[in-house]
């Protein structure tokens, strides 16, 4: 067993082979994707079931190549999350102190909120929400102790997404408009949503999504028939004359060749979307999740990671690119369909 730092001197890490590593606080380690990829893994060729763990809390700034490599390990389904309340040394007395929580207000809360055991495990691994945005557990010791990622406000594009509040499974309504809308892209990823508009609730509902760098025509195409099947099939609205199946429009972002293509090849007709005043059609969308009128299906995986990865670049113009999150592409869909979708 060898120890070693990997902050100095990074190349002197490199070594012959190795059956296993672990990274200790990977979120804390100077150009870590330099040294997990040009540096230890080339160590594991020739080595059957060689491993590498990355354990870390999360890092203080937000946006890390840490979180880069825990996207993709969920990705893959080799993410795991282990909290204070998994830790059986403690005393819960001691887990209450430590998060600030007081077992009484906890007690009120869970009695007042009906809570199931179930239920009451989930809340308080999640830090106790309340509302959008407001926790019982502090910043800093959700970090620390609940290892969930907390977003510096200032840099994040939509701090108003909660995924404890805007992630949900839902049923859609007997009768609705759904509609299609997608961003297209080529170096950057191609974006696809299906999204119902709930009148009785006025909220709109993110129901599916599509999600593939380097798409052709006929690739989109087939993601969009295939989600508009699973979803929009059989369901029907009332146009003012008659029933009309679903969906009811399709949008995208102006990329002519794409809609041109979608119409004339394979009968999908796309509108483009308006592009004048980005700012204020962000400005909509985040008012739309601090309301409340945005729910998520958990399917929507990658829809999820780009409102939460989404941070601004140095100059505040564009997203940050990253290889996980392309450039949040999924974040203008929602920007698009909320200013799009008849209400």
């Amino acid at each position: 067993i060898k120890l070693q730092g990997l902050d100095l001197k990074v190349d002197n890490r490199r070594g012959r082979g190795s059956s296993g590593m672990v990274v200790s606080e990977a979120a804390f380690v100077n150009d870590l994707k330099h040294n997990v990829e040009s540096v230890l893994l080339p160590q594991f060729l020739g080595t059957q079931d060689a491993f590498l763990i990355l354990n870390s809390t999360p890092a203080e700034a937000g946006a890390s190549e840490f979180e880069e490599f825990c996207l993709d390990a969920k990705q893959r389904g080799a993410f795991i999350r282990k909290t204070i309340w998994d830790a059986p040394q403690y005393s819960d007395s001691q887990k209450f102190e430590f998060l600030g929580l007081s077992p009484k207000t906890v007690q009120e809360y869970v009695h007042t909120h009906n809570l199931s055991e179930e239920q009451t495990k989930v809340w308080l691994d999640e830090g106790c929400p309340i509302e959008p945005g407001k926790y019982l557990v502090k910043e800093r010791q959700r970090r620390e102790y609940l290892c969930i990622q907390v977003r510096e406000s200032s840099a994040v594009v939509v701090p108003e997404f909660d995924p404890v509040f805007h992630t949900k499974e839902f049923t859609l309504p007997k009768y609705f408009q759904g509609f299609t809308v997608a961003d297209p892209g080529v170096e950057d990823l191609c974006a696809v949503n299906q999204i119902v508009w709930d009148f009785e609730n006025a909220r709109m509902l993110v129901v599916d999504e599509w999600t593939r760098r380097n798409a052709n025509t006929s690739e989109v195409a087939q993601g969009v028939r295939d989600n508009e099947a699973k979803h929009f099939k059989g369901a029907g609205f009332w146009n003012g004359k008659q029933m009309q199946s679903n969906p009811a429009a399709r949008y995208s972002d102006v990329d002519l060749r794409m809609i041109t293509d979608l119409a004339q090849l394979h009968d999908l007709k796309f509108q483009t979307v308006k592009k004048d005043d980005a700012a204020a059609a962000l400005a909509g969308l985040r008012v739309a999740f601090q309301e409340g009128q945005i729910w998520i299906h958990p399917r929507c995986k990658n829809t999820i990671d780009h409102l939460l990865g989404a941070t601004w670049n140095k100059a505040r113009t564009s997203y940050q690119r990253s290889d996980k999150l392309g450039h949040c592409d999924h974040l203008d869909v929602l920007k698009y369909a909320w200013r799009s979708i008849n209400k």
